[in-house]
């Protein structure tokens, strides 16, 4: 993979998280599950103050070295998504980018757990998270509710319930269920999505 042209393309949801950041005058924002980087780094860009978790070493270290050829700020963490290593109220915005998807229920809690923890009063969680609409749903062998193994790889498709239940007490302002062309890799295909976005009411 270019990684150089990794960084030029981020989600597109991603544009408009920022637009809405600035518009509340928010800057410290978390990636769960950052990958190579391709949205932290265009955040960082944008001058706002990004910090991008994975546990794939290798990933994390390709974005250390683009960063330090680019002279860019993002502060890169190998950590597990169901124990953050931050402090509480330390983050206006937490992204979750197809995370949740591939986390067993048990863990998905915890997970949900910890992105309130640390975010700020007021502060946004932003999920894109697969739906029943995915052209993958029930392909394999179901292994918990609605949780597939297919190609060796747990699929979890949410509910429109499931993220009341699994959000709470916090406000989701933002449900939207859609399909989508996926281009960033493998040829063009398509994904059945879940777009959340939920105020932290603590």
């Amino acid at each position: 993979m270019n990684l150089e042209l990794d960084q030029e393309k981020p989600m597109g949801l991603v544009r408009n998280v920022a637009f809405e950041m600035k518009k509340r005058n928010l800057s410290d924002v978390l990636e769960l599950g950052c990958g190579r980087g391709r949205n932290c780094i265009w955040l960082a860009r944008e001058h706002y103050s990004v910090t991008g978790i994975d546990f794939n070493l290798d990933d994390l270290l390709l974005i250390k070295k683009y960063m330090r050829t680019h002279d860019l700020s993002v502060n890169i963490v190998q950590n597990d998504v169901s124990a953050l290593s931050f402090k509480e109220n330390t983050f206006d915005v937490v992204l979750s980018f197809n995370v949740l998807t591939y986390i067993r229920e048990k863990m998905r809690k915890k997970v949900a757990e910890e992105v309130k923890r640390v975010l700020k009063p007021q502060g946004l969680f932003v999920l894109v998270e697969r739906s029943p609409k995915d052209p993958l749903y029930r392909m394999g062998k179901e292994i918990e509710l609605e949780t597939y193994l297919f190609k060796g790889l747990a699929h979890h498709f949410f509910s429109s319930e499931e993220f009341q239940s699994l959000l709470s007490p916090m406000e989701i302002a933002v449900q939207k269920e859609s399909r989508t062309i996926d281009t960033a890799h493998d040829l063009p295909h398509i994904h059945g999505v879940w777009v959340v976005v939920a105020l932290n009411k603590k």
